[in-house]
């Protein structure tokens, strides 16, 4: 990765490829013009280098440029390198697929389960909390043990398992990896789970003809699903959970600038709990397949998080996701610089650089510890169903 000097920077200027501060945490995609602004901005917040792979350039050589090169999009979307990855590759990568077949029973009890949870609370306003627990100690038994598999199920459609619960599970999986990644004490974990596990218990009470609906949403239907924060919070209230726990229900689209809903609350009126919650429910909303939108690639999920950065979002919490989630979702095949085929095998604290397993040798490779090889593009990939 290059390191550009802030004292190089100038307006008007463009970078060549994405660039970054702190080595991962996302400023500015290619292409934009750098405006002062971005500068004042750098200089405010007292950084002195920003990071890319590319170079920082005049806008119009880099149109010169681009007449001769093809882009990395002409690459990955020709029909022969996809052709050629079916082939050559997924055979390949199949004990990877494997280790994700083992544990899809697993992940589709823990949906099952919750939705049993559901459907009690709404129905008979009860809940047997020692099944909770006992859910919530076997997600965080396997995280510890299986992070990597937990991971490659986010966003993958699951036969007959509406989306709503198949988010349920990621952000009470990611809530709970955030968690331990912030070293947060035992009590306050405790009370995450619980939270992030019912935060969208509210979507149960909005109609179903809303939330399936494929065309663009009325100002109504906005109403209605807004108003899940607020059902979610009466129901755990009702059934016995604390304010606390409730707040993730309720709180959990407020962001910090005051323009969340529904209370419009800001900064220190969030808890911490909420505020959490609302980094992870953000990101597995936007990697998911839903009727009224198309998915979005990791790595578009978190560039849309940061660059709404310290205004919607706590950017402790942001860097937190940042070192723990990987731009390029564990389990996907990627382009490397040298040309050789990879599958991303883990994360390594920097977002841009994970651990990937070479296709051909088998050779793990931790890209954060090799600054001469890095991603030059990911195959066409798919949220398929399992």
């Amino acid at each position: 990765m290059n390191t550009i000097q802030i004292s190089q920077i100038a307006q008007g200027k463009i970078f060549t490829e994405d660039s970054y501060v702190f080595e991962n945490l996302f400023f500015l995609p290619k292409s934009l013009p750098i405006m002062d602004y971005h500068i004042k901005l750098l200089k405010k917040w007292n950084i002195d280098k920003i990071y890319c792979f590319g170079i920082l350039t005049d806008i119009k050589t880099q149109k010169e440029e681009e007449k001769e090169d093809r882009t990395l999009e002409d690459i990955f979307d020709s029909p022969n390198n996809v052709l050629k990855i079916e082939e050559e590759v997924i055979d390949e990568a199949s004990p990877i697929v494997e280790t994700v077949e083992d544990f899809k029973s697993t992940y589709k009890k823990w949906i099952l389960t919750t939705i049993s949870f559901f459907n009690a609370i709404i129905t008979t306003k009860t809940i047997d909390k020692e099944k909770v627990v006992n859910i919530l100690n076997d997600i965080k038994l396997n995280v510890k043990k299986n992070k990597n598999e937990c991971l490659k199920m986010f966003g993958k459609q699951i036969e007959g398992i509406p989306y709503i619960h198949r988010k349920t599970i990621e952000t009470t999986i990611l809530g709970y990896i955030i968690s331990e990644s912030m070293q947060l004490t035992e009590f306050t974990t405790s009370n995450l789970l619980f939270a992030t596990l019912f935060h969208d218990l509210g979507m149960l009470k909005v109609p179903k003809e809303i939330l399936q609906k494929k065309g663009a949403l009325t100002k109504e239907d906005l109403t209605e699903i807004q108003n899940h924060t607020i059902y979610g919070y009466k129901y755990l209230r009702e059934i016995g959970y604390s304010a606390i726990v409730a707040s993730g229900a309720l709180q959990h689209h407020e962001r910090i600038d005051g323009k969340g809903y529904p209370n419009h609350v800001s900064l220190d009126k969030i808890t911490e709990i909420a505020k959490i919650i609302a980094v992870v429910d953000a990101y597995c909303a936007a990697i998911a397949d839903k009727p009224f939108r198309n998915t979005l690639h990791a790595k578009e999920a978190i560039q849309d998080l940061l660059k709404s950065g310290g205004s919607a979002y706590e950017p402790s919490i942001l860097r937190e996701l940042v070192k723990n989630i990987s731009f390029y979702p564990i389990g996907s095949l990627v382009l490397l610089s040298d040309n050789n085929p990879a599958e991303v095998a883990g994360t390594s604290g920097v977002a841009m650089r994970p651990i990937v397993k070479i296709i051909k040798t088998k050779e793990m490779i931790d890209l954060s510890k090799k600054n001469d090889i890095y991603i030059k593009g990911i195959y066409s990939n798919t949220n398929e169903q399992t």
